[in-house]
């Protein structure tokens, strides 16, 4: 979804939305479809997938992995300068 639809979607769920709040706070790379987390956006989103592929969660769970081990990295990064 590009910027300007995805920029329209969160538009027309803050329309929709009675709860007070536009739009989410989780900045434009976000998968929350813009909601605003007060639970209502559940009513305006679409169909969200229960199950997945063999295939699927080994490609999820390696992306995980490959985040995980990136913020070790950073970690005894951090560590290190403050050792310093």
């Amino acid at each position: 979804m590009g910027k300007k639809q995805k920029k329209e979607k969160m538009e027309e769920i803050a329309e929709e939305c009675t709860c007070g709040e536009e739009t989410c706070s989780c900045g434009d790379d976000c998968d929350c479809h813009g909601g605003c987390g007060c639970g209502c956006e559940s009513d305006h989103s679409h169909f969200v997938r229960q199950y997945y592929t063999k295939a699927e969660k080994i490609a999820m769970l390696e992306e995980y992995l490959s985040e995980l081990k990136a913020e070790a990295a950073g970690v005894e990064e951090e560590l290190a300068e403050l050792r310093k």
